[in-house]
Parts: structure tokens; sequence; C-alpha cells
């Protein structure tokens, strides 16, 4: 292996350094393989970075702006991923003298046989320089050399441990005594998640800091400080470097036992700070932040067995479960945790902490793992039959919380063989599923809803006569395969949870007839999804799913299909062989076309479609004969097919926010339609088929581009609200008075000019809206309107009203408010339902007297006198 020149292109420089900024980790260094984008900053980081922010101060370690949100970052995760399987070549930079000494050294060893010797020496010259290519060919050699010399060699998985480490290695030699440093170092590590991803070192490790902290002594042995010396060099950047360093761990340590029990914890202060009314504030207590944030992640564990998650996400869960600040540390949190944890099972065992013996309150894993569970046990056991009578028995009461809870098997077996229906949604808060539970095998209904579960053990399998599982808004992140072993369910809800997959084997529940899943993060859902061939209902609302995978055509009993509020761009033309759909929502996601093939679901009631990217509809729209509900709403469609005419059904049509310049005159035939909505669009004129729409009751036209209306919709006799707000409306046809059932009438922000006096003729209007138009005069046939309770005139150019307005008996708001009016009409005084009144901006000089008002407005007038 040649040694690279140290002149290098200010190309490669640039790339280098652009390509590091935008993958590695500011903090840590490292490359961002587990990235997320904080907001509103936009800054990305990894995930461990994020999370100690979080548990930190929520504040973005950049600029120090407040973190409101975040989201993963997959670009940048598979940049980083991308760049970890194919490093991008380093910078080479000229070996220092002393590096050079130690690889010359290494080198004659080498050369001599003595490999395990060479090996110390050639690390020491990468340490100084990282890049010295001879020392690296020498060190790999010698490795393979020292590998194949070695029976107990087990290839281990290179660790990805960054800067950040070296920092921990740097504030290390600030410790007292080498004991204390290699403690520290141990913890520090053993809090990496490339540790804990590494059963083999995980194990080493732990064996040194039980043998650390079981020792009195202040000094260490000579093995452990051979232990402490490759332990070290496990935070260096080689992975070379750092497999080799394994190996010799493992080679010391390979006669060590397993890791004993979890040395003695602090314990948490007197059953006299407990109450059951309210959790009061906690100092930490005396022991080290990486205790406690072992113990964290040890709760984390506890509670996400699996931990394949976010990460970020579990630990909001937890601060959920907990009701915890997030802007609290770890060493806050945790005692936290246990104050809240000790105080339910005081309130649920009073006699619980009489004794105050350290080893009930004590902050340990075991502590904990014991408490929750008991306490979980007595929360299910109130719930059973007969189990609050059982519980209240003075013997019974006298127990401490571990004996009750273990009384509870030994029951079930006896009272509960026979129970078929339990419901544990009761603000229980259930944070874990007591295993007695399983016990319960004629269980036919269970209802785990609103609980704070996070995980549904394997143990669900066991309940096999079980026909509906309710566990909506839960905290579960996973659902186990044997889900599948529940082969008479009939219905089950798992909304309102944290899932972001389902297991294959949800395809065993051939009897099911409803699913949920809505409300969760979902980003795929599996092709065995259509061997449930009885589902009737299925609801995937609320995800990240980007695609439908075409087997859902083979539901063919399938009745209500909602998809709204995903990702989704594209829907399977196997959509059409649901032939016995009737609802089906698609809003609120990203499809720009719909397959022709929906017109084959003849049994289609409602149709949802609004806020997507639908440029066009197809024309076999037509053919869904059985509909009554359209919505395409917030879309930026153009035009609408004639075929729309077909829909005789349909009896709501919303078509608002789009970009739609026309109507078909076919929408005439819609002879059931009672709502039509088409504001926000850029129609300039309406069809004098609308006349046809005898049954509409609201026609919605606001925000678009009419400069007139046609006498035809005089003939909507049915018509109660009619809305023309921001058009470009200059008057009205005199057939608007036959509106006789009209109660509400948008009219502002037009450029009217005058008003027909065929107007008073709406005797059932209620609201009248004019406000900012042209108008000068306003007819006396104002006066007929006696059901008018609202009336805006406000922004015209009114110099006066007409007398009449004092015959609207039911009228509670007048706004004149921004007109030319000198003065106002005594009559006025007789609006005795008359509440607010708005007189601003005029040019009155009088006020007559008016009814008793609730708001008066007569600011921006020259008044000299009030009657």
């Amino acid at each position: 292996m040649m040694i690279p020149s140290s002149s290098t292109s200010s190309t490669q420089v640039t790339f280098r350094t652009t390509v590091s900024e935008n993958i590695e980790d500011a903090v840590s260094g490292e490359l961002m393989t587990r990235a997320v984008t904080l907001f509103p900053c936009g800054h990305t980081f990894n995930e461990d970075t994020v999370i100690q922010c979080l548990a930190r101060n929520k504040l973005c370690p950049l600029d120090r702006r407040f973190i409101e949100r975040h989201a993963p970052n997959y670009t940048v995760r598979h940049l980083a991923e991308t760049a970890e399987s194919h490093p991008l070549e380093e910078l080479k930079h000229e070996p220092s003298e002393e590096a050079v000494g130690h690889f010359l050294r290494g080198k004659e060893l080498a050369e001599k046989g003595e490999h395990a010797t060479a090996i110390e020496a050639l690390l020491q010259a990468l340490q100084l320089t990282p890049t010295y290519e001879k020392a690296q060919a020498y060190l790999e050699f010698c490795l393979k050399r020292s590998s194949e010399a070695s029976l107990s060699f087990q290839q281990v998985p290179p660790l990805s441990i960054g800067s950040r480490d070296k920092g921990k290695e740097k504030s290390l030699s600030s410790t007292d005594s080498p004991k204390e440093r290699y403690t520290e170092l141990l913890f520090n590590l053993l809090e990496e998640p490339s540790i804990q991803e590494n059963s083999i070192l995980k194990k080493i490790l732990k064996n040194q800091v039980e043998g650390l902290m079981s020792e009195e002594r202040e000094e260490l042995t000579e093995k452990e400080k051979v232990s402490y010396k490759w332990t070290e060099k496990l935070l260096g950047e080689n992975k070379k470097v750092r497999q080799f360093v394994v190996e010799k761990l493992r080679q010391i340590h390979q006669q060590s036992s397993c890791l004993a029990s979890v040395p003695p914890q602090p314990s948490i202060p007197s059953s006299s700070t407990i109450s059951s009314k309210g959790i009061q504030p906690l100092s930490p207590p005396s022991t080290t932040p990486i205790s406690m944030a072992s113990l964290y992640n040890a709760i984390m564990q506890f509670h996400f067995p699996e931990r394949n998650g976010d990460s970020i996400a579990q630990a909001d869960i937890l601060d959920k479960i907990y009701e915890i600040e997030p802007t609290l540390s770890i060493e806050e949190k945790v005692p936290y945790i246990f104050q809240k944890l000790f105080t339910l099972a005081a309130s649920l065992s009073p006699l619980e902490f009489e004794g105050n013996t350290k080893e009930s309150k004590a902050i340990t894993l075991s502590n904990y793992s014991s408490y929750l569970l008991n306490i979980n046990r007595l929360l299910l056991w109130q719930k059973l039959p007969g189990g609050t009578e059982y519980l209240n028995q003075v013997h019974i009461k006298s127990l401490p919380l571990k004996k009750k809870g273990e009384l509870l098997t030994q029951w079930i077996e006896e009272q509960g063989k026979n129970i078929i229906k339990l419901d544990l949604d009761d603000e229980l808060d259930l944070t874990i599923l007591p295993p007695e539970i399983w016990q319960l095998s004629q269980l036919e209904w269970l209802n785990l809803s609103n609980n704070q579960l996070t995980t549904l053990p394997p143990n669900i399998g066991q309940l096999s006569q079980l026909q509906s599982l309710w566990l909506h808004n839960n905290q579960l992140t996973a659902i186990p395969a044997e889900i599948g072993q529940l082969t008479k369910l009939e219905v089950l809800n798992l909304g309102h949870n944290q899932l972001n997959i389902i297991p294959a084997e949800i395809g065993q529940l051939t009897k099911l007839q409803g699913l949920a899943l809505g409300f969760n993060q979902l980003t795929i859902i599996p092709a065995e999804i259509g061997q449930l061939s009885h589902l009737r209902m299925l609801h995937l609302g609320d995800n990240q799913l980007t695609i439908i995978p075409a087997e859902i055509g083979q539901l063919s009993q399938l009745r209500s299909l909602d998809l709204s509020y995903n990702q989704l761009t594209i829907i399977p033309a196997e959509i059409g062989q649901l032939s016995q759909l009737q609802k089906l929502y698609l809003s609120f996601n990203q499809l720009t076309i719909i397959p022709a093939e929906i017109g084959q679901l003849s049994h289609l009631h409602t149709l949802r479609l609004s806020n997507n990217q639908l440029i066009i509809i197809p024309a076999e729209i037509g053919q869904l004969s059985q509909l009554d509900n359209l919505w395409l709403s917030s879309n930026q469609l153009t035009a609408i097919p004639a075929e729309i005419g077909h829909l005789s059904q349909l009896d709501k049509l919303w078509l608002n926010s789009n970009q739609l310049t026309a109507i078909p005159a076919e929408i005439g035939q819609l002879s059931r339609l009672q709502e039509l909505d088409l504001r926000k669009n850029q129609l300039m004129a309406i069809p004098a088929e609308i006349r046809q729409l005898s049954q509409l009751q609201r026609l919605w036209l606001s925000y678009n581009q009419l400069a007139a209306i046609p006498a035809e919709i005089g003939q909507l006799s049915h018509l109660q609200e009619l809305d023309l707000r921001k058009n470009q409306l200059n008057a009205l046809p005199v057939q608007i008075g036959q509106l006789s059932h009209l109660q509400e009438f948008w009219l502002s922000d037009n450029k009217l000019n005058a008003l027909p006096a065929e107007i008073g003729q709406l005797s059932q209007l209620q609201a009248l809206d004019l406000s900012n138009n042209q108008l000068t005069a306003i007819p006396a046939e104002i006066g007929q309107l006696s059901q008018l309770q609202r009336l805006w005139l406000s922004d015209n150019k009114l110099t006066a009203l007409p007398a009449e307005i004092g015959q609207l008996s039911h009228l509670r708001m007048l706004h004149l408010g921004d007109n030319q009016l000198t003065i106002i009409p005594a009559e006025v005084g007789q609006l005795s339902q008359l509440r607010s009144l708005d007189l601003s901006y005029n040019q009155l000089t009088v006020i007559p007297p008016l009814p008793k008002l609730r708001s008066l407005k007569i600011d921006g007038n020259p008044l000299q006198m009030v009657i």
C-alpha cells in the first residue's frame, strides 16, 4: 500500500467537507444513521443527541431555539448509511515523527513474528495519526495473524462510537482515582447504542462494572489495569482497532461469570412524603447521574422490550404515562417516576410503607418491576367479578402489595374460569398486562381501551375464544405475531396507538369483520390483509401510508374503507373489485388521479376525495348510481365531467376550493341535491339549469368571479341559505324575491349599487349581509322582513335609512358603520330586541333615543348631541 501525497485537490476537500457537514452530527461527530430534524429551526442531529436535548432543556444545541417537534429525516439517514457502508476517502496527512517512531518499532516486531506486541505499537501510531496507511496495513496483517493463532476468537461486528466519546475520554482524566475513572468509562460505554446491540461486549463490560463495584479496594488489580487499557481503546475511530480490542477483552474476561444482581440503590424519602392526593417534587437521590441514566434506560427497556422503534418517541410516551414535564433531565425524571409509582402503591395498599424500610423504597429496577406488576394486578383484580369484595377483606387489606398480587393467580383459578366478558376501559391507566389475565381462557370480549399499555405480550394468543378485542387509545408500538392465533376474533380495534407495522399474521383472522387501525404511524399494510374474507369495516385513516396493497381488492364483503389522512399518491385499480363497498374515505392524501375502476363500486353511497391534488375526475364516476354524498373540495380540478348528472341519488356535492371556471349544465339533473358548495373557484357564470335543483337547500357560491346571477335562481323554492360573497355582482334579479324559504343571504364584498324592492318578499329571512358594496339607498320594503335578526349594511355609501327599518321587530344586530349617514330615523328607537348597534364613522351630529343596548359604537362621528 502506497503512502499518498499530502497534496489534495481543492475539489476533493470541498466535496469531503460538504458531505461531512450534511451527514455528520454537529454535536457528536457521528454519521447520522438515525437522523432526526428539529422544528422550527430545521437543524438535523442523530437521535441520541436529540434525546439528550429533550431531556435537558428542549433547546436546539446550535441556535438555542425551542424544539416544538421533531421528525425522522430518512434522506440524511440513507446518505449516512451509504457513507458508512462505502466511506469516502479521508484526507491524508503526513504522520507525525512520534507516530513514525511507533510504526517502525511495530514493523520490526511484526517481522520478528511478535504480532501481539507489534499491534500495541501500531495502535499507538494510529492514535497519533489515524490515516497513517502503512500503520493500517501492518496492523491489518498483525490482526489477521493474531486472530488465526487465537482458538477462542469469534468475529464481532465493529462498533460505531464517534467523537462524542472522545470528549468523554478527556473528561475522565479529572476523576480522582484509576478505579473511579475506569468505572465511569464503563458506564459511559454501556450507554452507547452500539454497545447495547453487541450482546458479547455488553456482557463483558457489565461484568467489569459488577466486579469493580463489589470490591471496597481503591486500587486496580493487574488484570483490571490491562483490561482498562484495552477498554479505553474502544473510544478510538478505527474499526479494525475496535474489533481487535473486543477480541482482547474476550480473551481477558473469557472466564468471567455472568452479571450479578444490581447493586443497592438509594431509597426514596420516607412514607410521610407520599400522598395519594398528589406528587411532591423530589430532589434527586444521592446517586451518580450515570446510575440514573442506566436505570432510566432499564425502565424504557421494561416498557419497550423490543427497543427497535423511535427511541425519542418512546421517551415521549413514558413522559405521558407518568405525566412528566419533558424538559426535566433524566436525573430528575427517575425519582419522579418512582415517587408516582410508590404513591399509587400506597393508595392500593395503605400499609405498604408503614415499616419505613429502606428496601421497600429503594430506587432499583427490581423494585420498579415488582411494584408495577403488582399495582396492575390489583387494578385488574378490582374489575373482576367479586374481586373488590375479596380485596376488601380485613386480612387481605393488611397484606403488603406484593403478597396481595401473588394471590391473584390462585384466585382466578378458583373464581375466574367462567368469565367471558371483561371491561377494563374505566380510566384504570394499566401500564402492563398482568400474566394472570391469560388464565381467563373462556374470555370472549375484552376491552383494554383508554389505558397506557406500551406492549401487548405474545400470550395474547392464548385467549383462543376471544371474539372482540378493544385496544384503542393506548401507547402500543407493536403487535405480536401471536395475534394471528385468535382465529375466532370478529372485532379488533387498535386505533389511536403508536403502531408503525402490522404483522402479516393478521391475515389468519379469517372471521374478522371489523378492523380499526386509524390514528397510528403505519407506513405499510401487509398483503395478507387480503385474506380477511369476512371483513366489513377497515379503518386505516390518520397514518403515514404511501401505498395500498392490490390484495385489498380481495375483501369482497367490505362495506366501509377509510384511508383518509395518509400520504397516498395512487389507489390500486383493484379497488373496483370491492363490489359491496358503501363508504370510501380518501380525503387528505396526495392523490393526483382516481382509477376509472372506481365506477364499478355500484353500492357506493359516500365518496370523500377532498384535500388531494386531483386534476381530473374520471367520467366513470357517473356510474355510481347509489352515490348520495360526494366530496371533491380542495383539489386542483378545472372541470367536472358531464357524467356527474347521472348521479341521480346525490344530495350533497362539495366542489369548493378548486380551479373550476364552469359547471356543466348536466348538474341540473341532480334532482335530489340539497347542498351544493362551489366556493373559492374561478366561476364566471352559473348555468340556467340550476333551476331544476328543486330540493336544493344550501347554495354556496362565494369567492368566485360572478358578475350576474341567472333569473332562474328564483325557482329554487326550498333554498334556505345563499352565499354570494366576494364576487363581482352589481345587481340582483328581481326573481330573488321568490325564495320564500330563504333564511340566510350573504352578499358582502360585491359591487351592488341598488337592491330590488322584491327583497322585501323574503319573509323567512333571518340574516342579511350587504356590507362592503356600493349601495346608496335601501328600499322601504326592507321593513317587511319581519323575521330578520341580523343586518349588515356597513361599508357602503348610504346617506339615509328608510323609516320602515323600525318595523324589524326581531332585529338584534344592526351594523351601519362606514357610510355617509347624517341622520338616524327616530323609528330605530322602536327596535325593542336590538342589542348591538354600530353607527361608527358616519356624518352624524345627533343620536336619537335608542333601545337598551349591550353594544353601541358611535366613534368617528362629528357628534354634537346624544338625545
